[in-house]
C-alpha cells in the first residue's frame, strides 16, 4: 500500500497519519508503535513488536468495543489500520475519567511512571485484565449521542 497523499490527510500524531476514507479512519503507521512494559516498577514503554502491536489492536476492540481492523502493509512495512469514524466532540477530563473508572481502571499515578513526556500521566490499568492502557488523553476521544467513545488518533 501506499501512503496517503498529502491532501488526504486529517491530522498526525507521533504514530499515525489518519485519512478519511468514507465512513472509516485510516491510520497509517508513521512512527514507533509504543507496548507499556514494566521498568524499574514504573510503567514504561518500548518499541512493539508487529505482533504486540496486533494484540494491542485486539484489546482495544475487546474492551472498548472498537471494529479497529488491519488494512494492508506499506512499502516500509508499517501497518495500515481502520477504524469507524465517530462524529462527536472531545469529552472533558472529568468525563473521561469517569468513563474509564466505569469500565474498572484505575489511574496509575503520576510518580509510576518512566513514560515520554507526552505520555506522562496518561497510564491505567485495568486490575481484573492486569492489562495497562497508555495514552488516555483527551484528544483520543470522541462523546458521541451521550455516550463516550474511543477514537484513537
Amino acid at each position: 500500500m501506499d501512503r496517503p497523499a498529502k491532501n488526504e490527510i486529517l491530522t498526525r500524531g507521533k504514530e499515525h497519519l489518519v485519512a478519511l476514507k468514507e465512513t472509516r479512519v485510516s491510520k497509517y503507521q508513521d512512527g514507533p508503535a509504543l507496548v507499556p512494559i514494566p521498568k524499574g516498577g514504573k510503567v514504561a514503554v518500548r518499541e512493539a513488536l508487529p505482533i504486540e502491536y496486533l494484540e494491542r489492536l485486539d484489546l482495544q476492540n475487546e474492551f472498548f468495543g472498537d471494529d479497529l481492523r488491519v488494512e494492508g502493509v506499506l512499502k516500509s512495512g508499517k501497518l495500515v489500520t481502520s477504524q469507524t469514524l465517530v462524529k462527536g466532540s472531545q469529552p472533558t477530563g472529568k468525563e473521561m475519567t469517569g468513563m474509564l473508572k466505569d469500565l474498572g481502571w484505575v489511574r496509575i499515578p503520576a510518580n509510576l511512571h518512566d513514560l515520554p513526556h507526552n505520555l506522562m500521566a496518561t497510564a491505567w490499568m485495568h486490575p481484573g485484565e492486569e492489562i495497562v492502557l497508555v495514552d488516555a488523553r483527551i484528544p483520543n476521544l470522541k462523546r458521541h449521542r451521550a455516550a463516550m467513545c474511543w477514537q484513537l488518533i
